[in-house]
């Protein structure tokens, strides 16, 4: 049961990751083998430092989490409230259970398994990609040479401010749109412009594994750290609708995924 308190207004962000979870007298999310409740804070982290630092003030009694990572034992039933420290700014709202609340302060009762997210600014997106002689450059996301039949796709994670950060390219819920002809190979050259890990798969609708051999970033579901790269190639072996997603748990799902499809002909093409 989230209870969120009005606050500030959610600016443009980046994100904090933090799970409450616990059990009690029949709470309402909690697992079969909860024992006790507790909260886990992750803030997110900067050269090597944590961005923002947050407060958790519980019956009066407030926590300071200044470290990447904090877990307070809570008794069950009580409300937690998350905020930004005394002289911390630019936190300006949570995500909580995939759904924004735009506030910079948030109430939740711990009664449960729960989810949220604390959202700050991030950096400014990167540079265009250096176009490459002789190969077709469609956009700055987007290039390919027809007589090796291969497609380079720049993947961004977090590009910009969209969907709070949650983003391929500065798209989020299925707006960016790839097509590459079957049986070209695909090279993703990925980055995490984030401040949270994030990761790259070709997967179909509803799967979590790769659909062809080597379409994904190394352990797609921990994910790149912030600021760094990957790239990875695969060939588009069979014609149909996939999606390129972030595999870190809950990315996807508040839309951190892009459309991709194999076509039978033609030439590769981008849809933003």
């Amino acid at each position: 049961m989230i209870r969120p308190v009005p606050a500030a207004a959610l600016g443009a962000g980046l994100v904090a990751a933090l799970a409450l979870a616990g059990c009690g007298a029949r709470p309402l999310n909690s697992p079969a083998t909860g024992v006790g409740c507790s909260l886990t804070v992750t803030l997110p982290v900067v050269a090597g430092r944590p961005a923002a630092l947050a407060t958790a003030t519980v019956s009066g009694r407030v926590s300071a989490l200044v470290r990447p990572t904090t877990t307070l034992p809570i008794p069950c039933g009580l409300t937690a409230r998350l905020g930004p420290a005394a002289g911390t700014t630019g936190l300006t709202g949570w995500i909580v259970n995939g759904r924004p609340h735009p506030a910079a302060q948030v109430a939740v009762l711990i009664d449960g398994l729960t989810t949220a997210t604390a959202l700050v600014p991030r950096p400014a997106a990167i540079a265009a990609a250096t176009p490459t002689p002789g190969v077709v450059t469609v956009d700055r996301w987007l290039a390919y040479d027809a007589g090796t039949r291969t497609a380079t796709l720049q993947v961004v994670a977090g590009s910009g401010t969209a969907n709070h950060g949650f983003n391929f390219d500065g798209q989020a819920f299925g707006a960016l749109q790839v097509a590459v002809p079957a049986g070209w190979r695909v090279v993703v050259a990925f980055r995490n412009a984030g401040i949270l890990p994030h990761s790259a798969a070709l997967v179909t609708a509803t799967g979590t594994t790769p659909v062809f051999p080597g379409a994904a970033v190394a352990n797609p579901t921990t994910g790149v750290a912030a600021g760094g790269q990957a790239t990875f190639s695969f060939v588009a072996r069979a014609i149909g609708a996939y999606r390129i997603a972030c595999l870190v748990p809950g990315h996807e799902a508040v839309g951190m995924w892009a459309r991709f499809q194999v076509t039978a002909g033609g030439r590769p093409a981008i849809h933003l």
